[in-house]
């Protein structure tokens, strides 16, 4: 696959919104405290910056949909705090390509942003057994995938060498608290209609299965990207 068809994602009429993980009211907070390398990000790119306090994984979910990114807040941050390293680690998940190539994008610029070391990580699910017909297949066709992303990346950042990882777990199973990451960059919903034969997991708001239990479960702040 050409990576001239994993460009830069057109990005000049977009939101940033920037949810703190709370309980109760949400709310908007012109003075709520975004990360620097965030703001700085938003304003590089003309985007609109919006702050809400207390709003959690559901605020995030609702905001995150075409033209709009959501970054969601963790308090602290626990998976730095598990590790001592001096580099920080941005993770993105992919499923597909080039449907994902704004993920890249989004994971490529992140990663610049803070200095971060960026790893793209893949699924392969374990209904595929190990005598399964087809598990060499998958494997083969998740590793390209990961390929693919990973030159994407490269050729939007020279400086960049990003890491791959081929996982045996569930698809939404990435995002739980084993992740290795300061940040994690996922998909959010679909900006053109899934193909007929897509049985992805659709939950409220768009987002998929994957999506939507980062939001929730992942133990890193996380931005969900529209595609």
């Amino acid at each position: 696959m050409s990576t001239s068809t994993l460009s830069r994602p057109d990005r000049r009429t977009s939101t940033l919104v920037v949810v703190s993980h709370g309980h109760g009211q949400q709310r908007e907070d012109p003075d709520f405290d975004v990360p620097e390398w965030a703001a700085r990000w938003a304003r590089s790119l003309g985007w609109e910056l919006h702050r809400y306090t207390n709003g959690g994984p559901g605020a995030a979910a609702a905001a995150a949909g075409p033209g709009a990114r959501a970054l969601l807040l963790r308090p602290g941050s626990p998976a730095s705090a598990r590790r001592e390293r001096q580099r920080p680690h941005v993770v993105a998940a992919v499923a597909a390509m080039p449907d994902d190539g704004a993920v890249v994008a989004d994971a490529v610029e992140c990663a610049d942003a803070v200095g971060a070391a960026l790893t793209f990580v893949h699924a392969v699910p374990c209904s595929f057994g190990e005598r399964s017909v087809d598990l060499a297949g998958a494997l083969a066709r998740g590793q390209h995938l990961l390929d693919t992303a990973a030159c994407a990346a490269e050729a939007l950042s020279a400086g960049l060498s990003p890491t791959t990882q081929l996982l045996r777990v569930r698809p939404h199973e990435l995002v739980g608290e084993a992740l290795d990451a300061d940040l994690l960059v996922i998909g959010g919903p679909r900006t053109v209609r899934r193909r007929p034969d897509h049985r992805g997991s659709v939950q409220p708001g768009g987002l998929g299965l994957v999506a939507h239990s980062a939001l929730h479960h992942a133990p890193c702040p996380v931005l969900v990207t529209p595609r």
